[in-house]
């Protein structure tokens, strides 16, 4: 990978943890490890799709047990992609963005043969486009979406997206969330999804801030393979900022019956002592966290958040909560993102697990890795792709 030139990580610290005591005597100590062979999977070149940053999996059986990749279809979702070559010394052939694309890896082993990248293409031309072009009521051609979580249930694949677009005159701004479904068996590109408008978007009063949800989707369920189910996905929520602190995103959380996951009216949001019909009333659960970000049951019935500490900050972090909705630990940092001393522009973000693609006794957590400066990622392809560490249970 070009990626040694820029971020040295041919030896990753393996970080030992210094658990808090808040965790409970059960709580097992963690040390982190290097994840190369997932690395190189998206270490691509060509094809159309050259990297990206999102990156959400989600298991086409509902699963997320431990090993279930092995027994379940994955499909990546993707934001902002470049879609030029790479030549051999790195560099891309250009500079093409499209904001969304797909991965697809099949059940089975870990070969970089078996994941299948995605890139829309429009009719007439072969011009890469969006996967999902906004087509809700109000779309403009400017309008675009950036995926947010999303989930599989009875085969029917569900996609929360944050729509921006034009706002004012030569200014771009958040225009809603969106409900993308695609129907079971309909293969990317999905010509047969649908989109709506969901009222997931609380504006920010004056002198507050916005509060939009999907950045984290939990299922604990009997189909997720949930160790103490109560039958209820939780979709976790993000401030975009904090006034005077604007990389200190809060995290809020509504939860909804598995059945009833398409019909927003039955969705319910966290009040900070009861669940309330109305998402105004949504009540901050913790802090310093990132817009994307996840939730995952433990086999202990606790529940572990996923994170980068403060939004861009190099740490990797992680809570422990007693429920889905707390009470959480202080963020323990787990992991130090290496920043390369030559290029100080580049930055990590929206850390994440993936339960279903670890192994048992680990948790598979990424990372996006971009550049203050676009040039960058054109003289180095590598920055601008997903890497991975493994959270080793002890």
């Amino acid at each position: 990978m070009f990626l040694r030139k820029i971020l040295p990580t041919a030896v990753l610290p393996a970080l030992l943890l210094a658990v808090a005591p808040a965790l409970s005597a059960q709580t097992p100590s963690w040390h982190v490890d290097p994840a190369p062979e997932w690395d190189a999977l998206f270490d691509l070149h060509s094809g159309g799709w050259t990297g990206a940053d999102g990156i959400f999996s989600l298991p086409q059986t509902g699963t997320e047990a431990a090993n279930g990749f092995l027994n379940t279809d994955t499909l990546f979702l993707f934001s902002d992609t470049f879609t030029d070559d790479v030549f051999p010394d790195g560099s891309r052939s250009g500079m093409n963005i499209v904001h969304n694309t797909v991965g697809l890896r099949p059940a089975g082993g870990p070969a970089a043969s078996a994941l299948q990248m995605v890139v829309n293409q429009a009719q007439g031309t072969g011009a890469p486009i969006d996967m999902f072009p906004p087509t809700v009521p109000g779309s403009g051609s400017f309008d675009w979406y950036w995926l947010k979580d999303g989930i599989v249930l009875n085969g029917r694949t569900y996609i929360l997206a944050s729509r921006w677009g034009l706002v004012g005159q030569l200014q771009f701004g958040r225009k809603g969330i969106a409900m993308i479904e695609i129907p079971a068996g309909d293969p990317a590109p999905f010509m047969n999804h649908t989109q709506a408008l969901v009222p997931l978007y609380v504006d920010a009063p004056v002198g507050g801030s916005n509060i939009v949800y999907g950045g984290a989707i939990m299922a604990n369920t009997v189909t997720a393979g949930a160790s103490a189910p109560d039958g209820y996905v939780y979709i976790y929520g993000n401030s975009d900022s904090v006034p005077g602190d604007a990389f200190n995103k809060l995290v809020y959380v509504a939860r909804v019956l598995e059945a009833d996951f398409a019909n927003i009216a039955l969705w319910t949001f966290w009040d900070g002592v009861n669940w309330s019909t109305n998402i105004a009333d949504s009540a901050a659960i913790t802090d310093e966290s990132s817009l994307e970000s996840s939730v995952t049951a433990l086999p202990n019935g606790q529940f572990l958040m996923v994170f980068q500490h403060r939004q861009i900050s190099p740490w990797i972090a992680m809570r422990v909560g007693q429920s889905p909705v707390g009470p959480w630990t202080p963020p323990i940092k787990i992991f130090e993102v290496p920043i390369p001393a030559r290029l100080g522009s580049v930055f990590s973000y929206n850390a994440k697990a993936h339960p279903h693609l670890s192994a048992p006794g680990e948790l598979l957590i990424s990372y996006n890795v971009n550049s203050l400066h676009n040039v960058d990622n054109r003289n180095y392809s590598d920055i601008y792709r997903p890497r991975f560490i493994k959270l080793i249970v002890q």
